[in-house]
């Protein structure tokens, strides 16, 4: 079995939503995909569309954003917020061309944080650089936080890595619940039945949201074998559940049970991890199945 290193620097699994090669070097075990699918025009329009849904989740509305764009302005308009192209030239169009080293990548990048970009967007069609620019990819991963990997949207790395904005931001927008309910109203159909892990469901009873609940995490008596967690996720698809959204305050509990992890990672989906906000996953494997208890 693939392992990562945990927030703690624990083992734990290689999640299954980065079936392309990784990069395991980012704060927080966060693993960074470093290859690009091939897509038509009709997804390509989609995922534009996921790109600002998850800009929109993960950064504050006065976020200056620099995008690797291959100089489509489509992905510059993120909801009010200043964004640019990367690479540019000297009066801040796109370059035409990538960068001819990391070298050159890192210099611009650091030029325009100097100058008030507050983050970086690697769209999934563009993950490829995280692959090709070694040394861009090891700049970033060592230096500034990811505040989103999104497997089929975008990676986002926040370059003000300041830690008075976190508290700032996961404290607005009607709190920290009410973004993550903007994530999963962005990411999630409207009909989907969800299954939450963390201490309490964001905006009240669960039961009067229509939430199952996988795991309170604050209740000691929650804290059950990694196997009964196992068929506890199989049980719960059987029943119709689509998603698991695990909460922030779950992360350190998630750790604690590698065998779930392997579960999670082995016979279902990683839809989006962002740092503050949720871990959520598709309840299904990569043939439509979910897998043995045993994880």
């Amino acid at each position: 079995m693939a392992q990562s290193t945990t927030r703690f620097g624990r083992e734990r699994p290689v999640l299954s939503g980065y079936r392309e090669p990784v990069s395991r070097h980012a704060k927080g075990g966060t693993l960074i995909p470093t290859t690009s699918p091939q897509i038509d025009a009709s997804e390509y329009a989609a995922l534009v569309e996921r790109v600002r849904h998850a800009v929109d989740a993960a950064t504050e509305p006065e976020a200056r954003v620099v995008v690797v764009s291959h100089g489509d302005d489509a992905l510059l308009r993120l909801g009010g917020r200043a964004a640019v192209h990367f690479p540019q030239n000297d009066v801040g169009a796109y370059a035409g061309y990538h960068p001819s080293d990391s070298f050159a990548a890192i210099t611009q990048l650091e030029d325009l944080r100097a100058k008030g970009a507050t983050h970086i967007v690697f769209p999934q069609t563009m993950f490829w650089w995280l692959g090709h620019y070694e040394e861009l990819r090891e700049h970033l991963v060592s230096r500034y936080p990811v505040v989103t990997t999104q497997p089929d949207s975008c990676v986002i790395f926040r370059l003000d890595a300041n830690p008075a904005w976190v508290g700032e931001h996961v404290g607005s927008r009607v709190g920290r619940g009410g973004q993550l309910e903007s994530v999963i109203d962005a990411l999630l159909p409207d009909e989907a039945l969800v299954a939450f892990a963390g201490s309490s469901p964001p905006g009240g009873d669960a039961a009067v949201r229509g939430w199952a609940v996988f795991a309170r995490t604050s209740d000691p008596a929650s804290d059950v074998s990694d196997a009964d967690l196992c068929r506890e996720v199989n049980r719960l698809q059987s029943e119709g559940i689509s998603f698991l959204v695990v909460d922030p305050d779950a992360f350190d509990w998630l750790d604690d049970h590698p065998q779930l992890q392997h579960h999670l990672a082995m016979y279902h989906r990683l839809v989006t991890r962002q740092e503050h906000v949720c871990e959520i996953y598709e309840l299904q494997g990569a043939d439509g199945r979910g897998g043995p208890a045993d994880g």
